[in-house]
């Protein structure tokens, strides 16, 4: 079986997509990374491919659906 982690992303963040309420997404929180790392996409992916052996992730930016321009948050 083929398995693709998905890692939604707005302003640079990994972010929980639920129920298309755009202004309610958080910060992805995971057991797979520590809190310190919520919504740090890289961290997320690398804990995908290293901790849960999924070799292939889609990351589709929530920003371009809205027309807003990416901008990663410090």
């Amino acid at each position: 079986m083929r398995v693709i982690g998905v890692i939604d992303l707005r302003a640079g963040m990994a972010v929980h997509a639920r129920g298309g309420d755009r202004d309610g997404y958080e910060p992805v929180q995971s057991r797979l990374v520590s809190p310190d790392q919520a919504g740090d996409a890289a961290a997320l992916a690398r804990a995908y491919r290293d901790r849960a052996k999924v070799a292939e992730i889609y990351g589709p930016t929530l920003d371009a659906i809205t027309g807003a321009t990416a901008v990663p948050q410090d």
